[in-house]
C-alpha cells in the first residue's frame, strides 16, 4: 500500500478533541450515486489506512480505545494534511465555538468506523479509519 497524504485525527475527549498528527496515510476518497423512483441521492466517503509502523503508541492505544467503546462513532474527526487547530473544550459555548472555526477552516470528516487490521507482516497491519464528508453539529 502506498501512502500520499498525511491526515490529522482529532479524538473526542469530553467536550474537546485529543489531536494526533499522522505523517504518512493512505488518504482516498469515493463519490457514489443511484438513481431511485424518488429521486437521485449521492453520497461522498473518504476511507483512510494508516499503518501501525507509521504511528505513535500513544495514537494506536487512542484508536485501540475507540474501537472498544462503539458509542463514540460519529464523534471522531478527521483532517486531509496537518491540521494545527487548538480545539477550546472548557465549555460547552467554547467547544461549539471551536467547532464552527474547525468547520469554517478546514475541510472536516466524521469517522463513521475505524477497523484494526492486524494480521499478515509488520509492514502490513493497519488501521482503516472510513469517514463521510462533513462533520456532525
Amino acid at each position: 500500500m502506498l501512502t500520499n497524504e498525511s491526515c490529522t485525527i482529532f479524538i473526542r475527549n469530553g467536550l474537546g478533541f485529543d489531536r494526533f498528527f499522522v505523517p504518512k496515510c493512505h488518504w482516498q476518497e469515493s463519490i457514489s450515486s443511484a438513481v431511485f423512483k424518488d429521486g437521485f441521492q449521492s453520497k461522498d466517503g473518504i476511507t483512510v489506512y494508516i499503518f501501525v509502523k507509521d504511528i505513535t503508541e500513544m495514537l494506536r492505544t487512542e484508536l485501540d480505545t475507540a474501537l472498544r467503546t462503539r458509542n463514540r462513532a460519529a464523534k471522531d474527526i478527521i483532517v486531509k494534511g496537518e491540521c494545527n487547530f487548538k480545539f477550546d473544550g472548557s465549555s460547552q459555548q467554547a467547544a461549539s465555538e471551536s467547532m464552527k472555526k474547525l468547520n469554517a477552516n478546514y475541510d472536516v470528516h466524521t469517522v463513521m468506523s475505524i477497523d484494526r487490521l492486524l494480521y499478515g507482516s509488520e509492514n502490513m497491519q493497519h488501521y482503516k479509519i472510513t469517514a463521510n464528508s462533513g462533520v456532525s453539529r
